[in-house]
This record gives C-alpha cells, sequence and structure tokens, in this order.
C-alpha cells in the first residue's frame, strides 16, 4: 500500500475539485469546467505543489462565490421557512427570494466565465 497522498481530480478535464455542498446532490465543483460532481464521481490523482496551488485557488474562489449560490442542499439558520420553530423546516432552495435567484444567476454567470479563462 502506497503512503502516496492523492487529490479528488475532475473526472473531464483532470482540474482540482473543491469539496463544497454548493450544489443538492453534489459534494465536488470543478472551476475549470463547472461540473458538480458526487462522491464517487471524482477521479485521484497524486498530490503534487502545482495541482494544490491550483485547488487551493479554486477553493478560495469557491468559497467567495458559493456565499451568492442558494442552489444547495442547505437549510438558512436565519430563514423561518428553512427553522419554523416546531418540526422541519424545508430546504431553502425551494422559496428563493428574488433577490437570491438574481444572486444565483450572477454567481452561476461568473463561474461559467471563470472555467473559460
Amino acid at each position: 500500500m502506497s503512503d502516496e497522498k492523492k487529490i479528488a481530480v475532475c473526472p473531464n478535464d483532470g482540474f482540482p475539485l473543491v469539496f463544497t455542498f454548493m450544489r443538492s446532490g453534489a459534494e465536488y465543483y470543478c472551476l475549470e469546467c463547472t461540473g458538480s460532481f458526487g462522491t464517487f464521481e471524482e477521479d485521484r490523482t497524486k498530490e503534487t505543489p502545482v495541482n494544490l496551488e491550483k485547488k487551493k485557488e479554486a477553493e478560495n474562489i469557491v468559497r467567495f462565490l458559493s456565499q451568492f449560490i442558494h442552489t444547495g442542499g442547505k437549510r438558512l439558520k436565519k430563514c423561518k421557512k428553512c427553522f419554523p420553530g416546531k418540526g422541519e423546516g424545508e430546504l431553502h432552495i425551494r422559496h428563493l427570494t428574488e433577490t437570491e435567484k438574481s444572486e444565483n444567476e450572477s454567481a452561476e454567470l461568473i463561474f461559467k466565465r471563470l472555467s473559460k479563462l
């Protein structure tokens, strides 16, 4: 068994993946192709300084932009529909405000443009 460290990479283009729940049903996101992947859909490759740096840069970009993405499978603590008090609330994506819908569209457009750089 090898002690070689592995890093999750995109099965489409080999770009290091970011672990995030930004999109419902997908734990990984590829900044290069804007693909979303589940836990067992990613490829693995040897960890190198180059792909670790790419991953760190991608994580920073995704972390910033993900605050404007509201399509993940999550509930927001500040939202009364997500946490109504008694009983279960619903996922936030089921009741987005117009502002959140607009933020989603803008952030998705930025992700798509970044993937073409």
